[in-house]
């Protein structure tokens, strides 16, 4: 269960440095000019981590099936699958902190004398209830 986990957590290492690695910016894009098809696949998270998946089994060689040509296609499959999920959740809570920042820091730059401080500012003072007169109108 270890060796599993150890793995997701180096397929999606290695997934993030092919695919966002500033250090591989040129090679990846020499390498996109070069096989512009294949070039594609650096730019996907899901791409890369399938073989970020079974270059990690390789190395690490997790028994995942009882056969070895099986398990680097589970390897593979896992590094693709879990390489987008760690990332897809990374976006969603970068944008929600990204969200939380913004509406915090525009709360604090709000000026004093806005609508909502005049009227935490006034007390409120319902008006009083005129008695209608009816029997002017019934006359």
């Amino acid at each position: 269960m270890i060796n599993l986990i150890a793995m997701i957590l180096a397929c999606y290492g290695l997934t993030a440095i092919l695919v966002d690695g500033s250090i591989l910016n040129t090679p990846r894009y020499k390498f996109q000019q070069i096989f512009p098809k294949i070039g594609e696949s650096l730019n996907c998270y899901q791409c890369s981590g399938f073989h970020s998946g079974w270059v990690m089994w390789l190395i690490m060689r997790p028994q995942l099936t009882d056969h070895w040509y099986l398990s680097i296609f589970v390897a593979a499959l896992i590094g693709s699958g879990t390489s987008y999920l760690i990332n897809t959740l990374k976006d969603v809570l970068k944008s929600t902190s990204l969200r939380n920042e913004i509406t915090s820091e525009k709360m604090l730059t709000e000026k004093p004398g806005t609508e909502i401080d005049a009227i935490k500012d006034q007390s409120f003072q319902p008006e009083a209830v005129q008695p209608s007169n009816t029997q002017s109108s019934i006359q």
